[in-house]
């Protein structure tokens, strides 16, 4: 029912209507309707409504839209583009340049000038298979959360549904694809959504949007059943860098983060300066070139079967753009791999695997986002080493036709020393990077993968951060329930520990360490507990939570805290905390030999350096001897790999692949 449309309030705002229309011809009927008690039917009766839909958000999806009413933005039409100073108000002609300007931006130009499928291949191939188990099938077709259909419409939902008689059949033809090594044309349609990007304002720019493909559920079953294998094989066999992220299993961008933090925190141990220097790949998935990633693939050792099946997947691709419900016609792709795709993170990974593999020690890489580092007993020695680590990296970006944002360098210099000099890194006299040194809003941090790193590693500026963005969240859902009207108090719960405590503490496992540490002082205080002074970071994150819970609970302003958190059934900020970080001891149970984290963990420390974050949480949970951890996998060809204390020592073959050039 809209806001309104009770008899009642319809016949009085109807009533109300035609007096006002007639005003001139006669006054008396305008003063036998009440205008107050018209508009006063009207505000309530939109306040009916809009309470039955929130009383009633029960179901998931039901909940998160109402929950994500708070980042709404008026609903009007997007303003016009300005491309080359001309300005486009027609939907129509906005989406054919958002398609001309941000998907065919990059074309095969630059791609090589021969087929590497028929270079010959004189070394043993990594070991692969065309068969598929029906187990396997279900995994990566409807083993996930519904995502959003293609052009086909058919949803994860419906293929849920009707799963027991079509399994089979969707199991053959996903094996019949791997033995004819052909990718089918239909699921190669990609509708790419045009969506603002978040934190761009200007929307009259075409950098401002970004292309979301929406492919065929179907073809994206058979797109991550391939990504898998791959991943798995890239990590078994070394052929990538073990400090390479994205699209890889147990490879997150926190774990990167705290690798990094652990070797920034043995760099001050040595009385050492650090000094970080991001990178950010232009265009990125937009930019893959086709052929050269099938000859960097081939170099690496992968077999032709697997070969033929990429140049498949990413030969004559199509597009269509969809914008405000306006479709542009179709258009054929000269080069990139779809945003969307669950096979296209796991390529762009192999895509610039060389590059990681080049120095495996000092360089992150995850997505299109890279990280190098150099540590040293001052920031001029850092500067000058990465000035050559830089100029070695864009020249091999210009040999291999891979591109930097320049815009997008960043660096900051990491010191406890308290006067600490900031020069800049200059890479050519066109291209100086300046440290992140001037004081803005809050402290000066760089972000590097959702994570503020400020100077002196206290990450007050990520906790602010954190903390801002699920405030916004916490009142939004506070405003939403009362004490005699809301959700359902469990419906609210949900909401809070999935959309307010997993933004919140998001990388608490790098910054927070627990209340105590190892003390460094020396002689008979060497092993003295003294205190991390984290008490406000800690006091910020529960008063979040705190807020949160008071929303959830139709409880009253002067109810008591901790019967509040009780009775929500949501815990404090310092027992999240230590969920969170004992959670990430027991997930280091579970890393292969050949993770970043289980190799520093490994190394024998430094006899004067107190137990860093790291160790300190794995030590939280004793290691288990003689447990075997089987690493499941759908690889017939190598078989179950089964692992010690959740480690084993890297299996490299017999060729080498993936090596420094």
């Amino acid at each position: 029912m809209q806001p309104g449309q009770h008899l009642g309030g319809r016949r009085l705002v109807l009533s109300y209507t035609l007096a006002m229309r007639k005003r001139a011809s006669d006054r008396s009927q305008i003063k036998s309707v009440n205008g107050a008690q018209c508009f006063s039917t009207i505000r309530n009766a939109k306040r009916d409504y809009w309470r039955r839909i929130i009383d009633n958000a029960a179901e998931d999806a039901d909940l998160y839209k109402v929950v994500g009413w708070h980042k709404l933005s008026p609903s009007l039409k997007a303003p016009p583009l300005v491309v080359d100073g001309i300005s486009i108000e027609s939907t129509r002609e906005k989406a054919e340049a958002l398609l001309e300007k941000v998907l065919h931006r990059y074309n095969d130009s630059d791609d090589l000038d021969y087929d590497p499928l028929e270079a010959e291949v004189r070394r043993p191939t990594l070991p692969w298979t065309t068969a598929i188990s029906l187990e396997e099938t279900e995994k990566n077709v409807i083993g996930v959360s519904s995502t959003s259909p293609g052009a086909d419409r058919v949803t994860v939902r419906l293929l849920t549904a009707c799963w027991q008689h079509i399994g089979e059949f969707i199991r053959d033809f996903f094996q019949r694809c791997l033995e004819l090594t052909h990718f089918p044309s239909e699921w190669k349609l990609a509708e790419v959504v045009m969506l603002p990007k978040a934190g761009k304002r200007d929307k009259t720019s075409v950098r401002s949007w970004r292309p979301i493909a929406l492919l065929s559920c179907i073809g994206k079953g058979l797109e991550r059943l391939v990504a898998r294998r791959i991943s798995w094989a890239a990590i078994h066999y070394g052929i990538i860098s073990p400090q390479h992220g994205g699209a890889l299993p147990k490879r997150s961008a926190v774990d990167l983060v705290a690798s990094f933090v652990y070797d920034v925190e043995s760099a001050f141990a040595q009385g050492k300066e650090v000094t970080l220097v991001t990178l950010d790949v232009q265009g990125a998935f937009d930019a893959l070139l086709p052929k050269r990633l099938l000859e960097r693939m081939r170099k690496q050792g992968w077999p032709m079967e697997l070969l033929r099946l990429i140049s498949s997947f990413l030969a004559d691709r199509r597009v269509k753009v969809r914008l405000e419900d306006t479709y542009t016609a179709e258009s054929r792709m000269q080069c990139g791999t779809p945003q969307g795709s669950p096979l296209s993170p796991i390529l762009y990974v192999l895509y610039l695997a060389e590059l990681l593999n080049q120095d495996r020690a000092l360089r992150f890489g995850y997505a299109d986002d890279i990280a190098i580092y150099r540590a040293s007993k001052s920031v001029e020695s850092n500067v000058a080493m990465l000035e050559r680590d830089i100029r070695q990296i864009m020249r091999w970006g210009a040999m291999n036709k891979v591109a930097f944002a320049p815009e997008k360098l960043e660096m900051i210099h990491l010191s406890r020393k308290r006067n600490a000099s900031s020069p800049s890194v200059a890479v050519s006299p066109e291209l100086i990077i300046s440290p992140v040194t001037a004081v803005g809003e809050g402290q000066p941090a760089l972000r590097w993968l959702g994570v503020w790193i400020d100077r002196k590693l206290s990450f007050k500026r990520h906790v602010s951060e954190r903390a801002s963005k699920a405030l916004k969240v916490a009142r939004h859902i506070k405003g939403l329930a009362g004490v005699k009207f809301g959700p359902p108090a469990a419906s609210l719960r949900k909401a809070v520990i999935t959309c307010v405590q997993s933004s919140l503490l998001y990388g608490s496992e790098i910054w927070y360490g627990g209340r105590l540490k190892p003390s460094a002082a020396a002689g008979y205080n060497r092993n003295q507990l003294v205190s991390t002074k984290l008490g406000p970071l800690i006091d910020k994150v529960n008063k979040i939570i705190v807020l949160a819970a008071r929303g959830v609970l139709p409880a009253w302003r002067t109810a008591p805290t901790a019967s509040v958190l009780r009775d929500a059934g949501l815990p404090s900020g310092g027992t999240a905390l230590e969920h969170a970080r004992i959670r990430f001891a027991l997930r280091l149970r579970t890393l292969d030999a050949a993770h970043p984290l289980v190799r520093r963990l490994e190394a024998p420390p430094l006899p004067w350096q107190r137990a860093t974050k790291l160790r300190c949480v794995d030590a939280l949970v004793p290691r288990a001897r003689g447990r075997y951890w089987p690493n499941r996998t759908f690889h017939p060809a190598a078989g179950p790999i089964l692992q010690k204390e959740g480690r084993k020592k890297p299996q490299r073959s017999t060729s080498t692949h993936g090596g420094a050039s």
